[in-house]
């Protein structure tokens, strides 16, 4: 695959639009069983928080979600696929090449959307320069 395995979400403090959040450990673990258990095969990239995720810019598999410890941290990771490779240079020079997720009713991730100003700081871009 052409493309590197990057950071997607962590535990530790968030800091969304709408307040600082705590996720501990055993919460990251546990968005990432439910993410195997009710994810589509196929978790699509999309313009920051769609209700519809669309538009989709490319694809993570359900299945290569993974997570690790990092630091004390519980990191999850993604290996993008089927990418429109276009996009990725537009991607950046809007400065939305960040990340981040959107989250289900069943507590899987839904998307994952490219941002200017992710919830969870220290993921880095998600394709790199």
């Amino acid at each position: 695959m052409p493309f590197k395995r990057h950071k997607i979400f962590k535990s530790g403090v968030h800091n969304p639009a709408k307040g600082k959040k705590v996720w501990p450990v055993d919460d990251v673990k546990d968005l990432l069983t439910k993410t195997k258990e009710h994810s589509p095969e196929l978790i699509p990239y999309t313009f920051r928080h769609p209700k519809n995720n669309l538009p989709v810019f490319g694809f993570a598999r359900r299945d290569e979600i993974e997570g690790h410890d990092d630091d004390g941290e519980f990191v999850l990771t993604a290996q993008p696929s089927e990418f429109a490779l276009p996009w990725i240079d537009g991607l950046k020079q809007l400065g939305t090449d960040m990340v981040s997720i959107g989250i289900g009713k069943l507590g899987e991730i839904v998307h994952i959307g490219f941002t200017d100003s992710p919830s969870v700081d220290g993921l880095g871009a998600a394709f790199e320069a």
